[in-house]
């Protein structure tokens, strides 16, 4: 089933002075993110429905940061990956940093916990943290940490898929085998591991940490710490012991410890490991029997998701067309 978005019963209107882009006609504003005003467009050329994001302008000030997320951009630009938002256009202009993404029209995460108070059916919540970790993983190949993964973050598509999804905070490193050091802290409190929280040296440990806060508040509907006082909710990230889960869920526990540790050196050390640590906890607890056989079939799946959006067309079938033409002048005029 192809994902296109039909544009003929969306009404479109000028985009809001200061923030218009030529091409792009408004069909909503979709909200504020922690650098980004975020717009439902349609895309003039491409006649579909695409996300439009704009560098906020006191965000665009800090000129070391807008340079770090243009390179982080141009390091996602290309990428296919079913469980990563795809990103289609990066903008040239050098005083003004924009970027369009798919369209993803199945909800985030964070609405689908709000109906579900106390979590989600165990298999639904650790089918959704396989196919995260599965994106993670891809974009930590990348050399880049997404640095604000959250349920807000989490989107699906129209099959029902998790996808990965605003890169508005992402960093990029040139070298792979030292960490992370952002200029900016960045990310949302009730997710961020205690490093981050600390403004220290991050590296992909500090998404599993935050995989892991997602994980709690998909099995119990909550995260594992919260306060109103950010003081206070950082000094928990750091020391308040790992939330024990519900009896029902109670065999994850030790997954979920080997996420929430404290220490980067006490947690699971790469995605990789934590897909094994799911694979072996689906193989042997019967609560995930839905689980089983669950694989890289997803991969194939993705290619229906993947057909509905825009794409350049292909130079070579034009080239032959013009050939063939040409080649049917010459034989009539040598013919006559």
């Amino acid at each position: 089933m192809a994902r296109r978005q039909s544009l003929s019963s969306l009404p479109t209107r000028a985009m809001p002075e200061g923030d218009r882009i030529p091409g792009f006609r408004l069909i909503r504003e979709l909200g504020t993110g922690g650098s980004s005003r975020v717009y439902l467009v349609e895309h003039g050329l491409r006649q579909r429905a695409v996300v439009l994001k704009l560098l906020r302008p006191e965000v665009a000030q800090d000129v070391e940061l807008t340079a770090q997320l243009r390179a982080s951009l141009q390091a996602l630009r290309g990428v296919r990956h079913p469980h990563l938002e795809t990103l289609l256009e990066i903008s040239d202009d050098a005083d003004r940093l924009w970027w369009v993404s798919e369209y993803l029209p199945g909800g985030d995460l964070r609405d689908r916990l709000r109906s579900a108070p106390d979590g989600l059916p165990v298999d639904d919540a650790l089918r959704i943290l396989m196919e995260i970790a599965r994106g993670l993983s891809a974009l930590h190949a990348r050399g880049l940490l997404h640095r604000d993964l959250k349920p807000a973050n989490i989107l699906f598509d129209v099959e029902g898929r998790a996808v990965i999804a605003d890169y508005g905070l992402v960093v990029a490193r040139s070298d792979q085998n030292t960490p992370w050091r952002p200029s900016l802290a960045g990310g949302t409190p009730l997710y961020m591991s205690p490093e981050q929280q600390a403004g220290g040296a991050l590296d992909g440990r500090a998404d599993l940490y935050s995989v892991g806060c997602v994980l709690h508040e998909l099995l119990t509907g909550q995260p594992p710490y919260s306060s109103d006082d950010p003081h206070a909710l950082a000094r928990l990230h750091a020391s308040a012991a790992t939330p024990v889960l519900p009896a029902r869920c109670r065999w994850l526990q030790p997954l979920l410890d080997s996420l929430l540790a404290k220490s980067p050196e006490s947690r699971l050390d790469n995605t990789q490991q934590l897909l094994t640590a799911l694979q072996a906890s689906v193989s042997s607890s019967p609560e995930a029997e839905a689980l089983r056989g669950y694989s890289e079939a997803a991969q194939v799946r993705y290619t229906t998701r993947m057909t509905a959006l825009p794409r350049s067309l292909p130079v070579w079938p034009w080239m032959a067309l013009l050939a063939c033409g040409i080649f049917a002048l010459l034989w009539q005029w040598f013919v006559r």
